[in-house]
Formats: C-alpha cells, structure tokens, sequence
C-alpha cells in the first residue's frame, strides 16, 4: 500500500467515504474533497478515531478556482501527496429526447472536466513526492454504453481515454495512472439513477432493480468496500507497479463478452 498523502474528491459518502476508510489508516493523511462541507466532517472524524490526519476541503470539482485554492491548502497542509483519486461525478439518466444541452454541460463538466481540472492542480503535488498515483473512478458504462444513461456513458468514455494519454505522458516520472470501472454499487446515486432509469424503460424501481441483477453473472451488485480494496490493491506498488493506463473493471462479470 502506497505511504504518505492523498486527495479523495467525492469523498463525503458513498464509494468515496468507504476508500477513505480503507486507505486512510496505511495512507496516514487524508485531504477529503465534496460540496457537503457536513458530510465530509463526519468522514473526517471516523478517521480521527483512526489516527489518521485529514484535511477537509468544499469543493465543486468542475469549478477552476475552487479546485486550485484546494490543491493550494492541500500543499500548504502536507507539502505533497502520493496519491489522488479522482471519484466526484454525477449521475442523470433519462431518455436522449429529455436530454437538455444544459444536462450535456452539467454532465461534462463534473465528470470529465472535473476530472481534468483536478489532476491539472494536484499533479505538482504528485511530482514533489517523486512519484504517485492517480486512480478515476468511472464506471462499467465507461466501456459499455446504455440506453437511457447516454450522456453518462459518453463522460466516463471521456475519462477512460483521458486516463490512457496521459498514462503514456506520466508512466516515465513514476506516476501511474488508471482507472476503476464499478458496475452497479448500491449507493444515493445509484438510488435515484434506478428511480428514474425504472420510470424510462416503464418498470418499478424493484422490477428494475431485479432485471440489472439478473444480467451479473456473480448474482450480486458490487459492494463499495470491494471498489476501496480495488483502490487499495490499484495504489500498492508491490502488487500492481506494473500496471499502468489501465481500467479495472469491479462489476460482478457484467461486462465480460
């Protein structure tokens, strides 16, 4: 497991919350990134239980300014980080037809310009502690697409490819770059995308629910513990140096054809 600082947007709740819990003892510093500013102090807390030393930041990754003044207090706080996860995004499923440019910007810019913005502010960080990680979360329609979840699909599309240029740029100064594709995690976000992706295809939230089950060959959702130790295992030199540019896909078998 990687030593030293690292940055978690997203990190309030969800899949975020659950990789600070996992890294955060072994890491021993945390900056925790999310528009929540009472969710991350909760966060915040159970890792002080833990010794772990955290920083909290409020942040709206797709804002230029808001992102720079956070990297600038996170290296003023630890001077460097080893590592940034990159797992802030949004979610609004729906019909093309109901789709709005406005829903197409708002998409984009959460979760590929914020995914830009932030490694373009804390890869400095990443360079004074020689070397790193970088870790976007996406998500399995980052490799196959849906109905109804296209604008979604075409942003985790955009980080998959924006992950493999720079892997190339980086791989030689000791900076690995790659990504996690989670299949569906039952968390607040998958929660409403279900609702509302249930009310496109003329289904309840259950019988939907039961149709994306039945398409996953282990029988069961992913759960957000198993996304933190593939973080986990992604961010351990030891075990995974030689990967690189790369998505590992935590989704039960869903995308295996």
């Amino acid at each position: 497991m990687i030593k030293g600082p690292a940055i978690i947007t997203g990190a309030s709740r969800g899949m975020g919350r659950e990789i600070a819990l996992r890294i955060g003892p072994e890491c021993g510093s945390l900056s925790l990134w999310a528009t929540k500013e009472n969710l991350l102090k909760e966060v915040a807390a159970e890792l002080s239980e833990k010794g772990v030393k955290t920083h909290i930041a409020v942040v709206d990754v797709s804002d230029e300014k808001m992102v720079a003044k956070a990297a600038a207090e996170v290296e003023k706080e630890f001077g460097y980080v080893r590592a940034v996860i990159n797992n802030a995004g949004i979610a609004n499923p729906g019909p093309f037809d109901d789709i709005t440019v406005s829903d197409w910007d708002k998409m984009f810019a959460v979760n590929a310009r914020g995914v830009f913005l932030v490694t373009h502010f804390t890869l400095p960080l990443l360079r004074k502690a020689g070397g790193g990680n970088i870790i976007n979360v996406v998500s399995e329609v980052g490799r196959l697409n849906q109905a109804n979840n296209v604008i979604y699909g075409a942003s985790k599309f955009a980080v998959v490819g924006f992950t493999q240029g720079l892997a190339l740029e980086l791989a030689p100064e000791g900076i690995r770059i790659n990504a996690i594709a989670p299949g569906p995690v039952e968390t607040d976000m998958w929660d409403m995308a279900v609702k509302k992706r249930a009310g496109a295809e003329g289904k309840t939230p259950e019988e939907f629910r039961d149709a994306v089950i039945k398409k996953i060959p282990l029988g069961r959702f992913p759960t957000t513990r198993e996304i933190a130790e593939a973080v986990a295992f992604l961010l351990d030199d030891d075990r995974a140096g030689a990967i690189v540019g790369d998505c590992l896909f935590v989704t039960g078998g869903s995308t295996v054809y």
